[in-house]
């Protein structure tokens, strides 16, 4: 996706808020993305779309704000 992209991993650094040398562990196998705050960090960053991951991947302060909003705040 950041070859796509055109993106260097300090772009996808100061995107998502891992960092670089992680990424990079990533892409070259080195480590895996297994910490499910580095997993959300990660899709929060890139914005990635809730209906791809599901809400269970999401950021859960964002969660909690929309649980506890007021109802004429939330999206019809």
């Amino acid at each position: 996706m950041r070859e796509i992209s055109n993106l260097r991993q300090d772009d996808m650094a100061t995107l998502t808020g891992l960092s670089q040398s992680f990424l990079s562990m990533l892409e070259s196998g080195d480590r895996k993305l297994t910490n499910i705050d580095k997993v959300v960090m990660l899709l929060d960053g890139l914005d990635v779309p809730v209906e791809l991951t599901g809400p269970m991947l999401r950021n859960l302060a964002e969660v909690r704000c929309v649980q506890h909003a007021p109802p004429q705040l939330l999206p019809a």
